[in-house]
């Protein structure tokens, strides 16, 4: 009968029988390429959903949501602080702090620097209107 061998002897010689392939590789890179991109479209669906509105002097309407609508009504006399942000990457952003205490975020503003100066001036004119004064706000 024939010995059985648990292993390789001693003087035999190794051979690899076969190279890695890094191609493989390639597929993951382009894989991960186009998964990357997919939540680009959902980032500008939300983008073109929210809407600045801006009533006379008295309202500013702020929509927001794709699927679900969502709409905060602010009364422009009751606003306490208007200021906005740039970025480069995430672009100009909007921070509308109301006399409650409330701070609406509203993101993704193309000159916000423009817009916070108007909406500043919208909301001095509606506390006119009212007969307030700046230090009644305070």
């Amino acid at each position: 009968m024939g010995q059985v061998h648990a292993g390789p002897t001693p003087t035999s010689q190794q051979v690899t029988i076969f190279d890695k392939d890094y191609r493989a590789v390639i597929g993951t890179i382009l894989w991960s390429w186009v998964l990357f991109w997919i939540p680009v479209p959902f980032q500008l669906w939300a983008i073109s959903s929210r809407k600045l509105t801006l009533y006379g002097v008295t309202t500013l309407e702020v929509k927001s949501g794709a699927l679900s609508k969502n709409f905060q009504n602010v009364d422009l006399y009751r606003v306490k602080n208007v200021s906005a942000a740039e970025s480069v990457f995430s672009g100009g952003r909007l921070f509308i702090t109301t006399a409650e205490g409330e701070t609406i975020r509203v993101p993704h503003v193309k000159d916000a620097g423009r817009v916070a100066h108007t909406l500043r001036a919208a909301v001095d004119q509606s506390r006119r209107d009212y007969g307030m004064s700046t230090r009644e706000n305070i």
